[in-house]
């Protein structure tokens, strides 16, 4: 069924940006982030913490925060401790 939606697990592309930031352009990030987020359903248990260490990196703290307390929520294995030490953080 899934494949008649216009969505995503998770995005890679989002994943990729976040272990290689030094490979991408801040247009680059935020083009994929602006695509993939409203289209990722995030039913990965990596999807939550990767799209808000992307939001962090792009200064977006308050979608970060929201990704990561839903991380938190959905009982997901994420390390969430560590993402929200992010919040203090500032590019």
């Amino acid at each position: 069924r899934m494949q008649r939606y216009k969505a995503l697990k998770q995005a890679d592309l989002v994943q990729l940006m976040v272990l290689f930031p030094e490979r991408f352009t801040e247009k680059e990030k935020q083009a994929v982030w602006q695509t993939y987020e409203p289209l990722t359903v995030h039913d990965s248990s990596l999807s939550f913490g990767v799209h808000a260490l992307l939001a962090f990196q792009l200064g977006l703290r308050e979608q970060a925060v929201t990704t990561a307390e839903e991380a938190e929520e959905s009982e997901k294995p994420v390390p969430v401790k560590t993402l929200k030490a992010f919040s203090e953080w500032s590019p």
